[in-house]
């Protein structure tokens, strides 16, 4: 399945992923994360974390 990117609007632990950092995961999982309500992959918001200098976590 495709990668995607977002943004981490809060801490979560069960990916050991710190608020403001970049996911990048599949597909599926970043679009679960975002009905929780847990990141933003707008692209807005990627280019603001980027600009930033957030981190990129990869979940596998």
């Amino acid at each position: 399945m495709a990668k995607r990117k977002a943004v981490a609007l809060n801490d979560i632990h069960a990916y050991g992923v710190e608020i403001g950092q970049v996911v990048e995961a599949d597909a599926a999982l970043i679009e679960a994360l975002e009905a929780n309500g847990d990141v933003d992959p707008h692209k807005d918001a990627l280019a603001y974390a980027d600009k930033q200098g957030a981190e990129t976590v990869v979940l596998e």
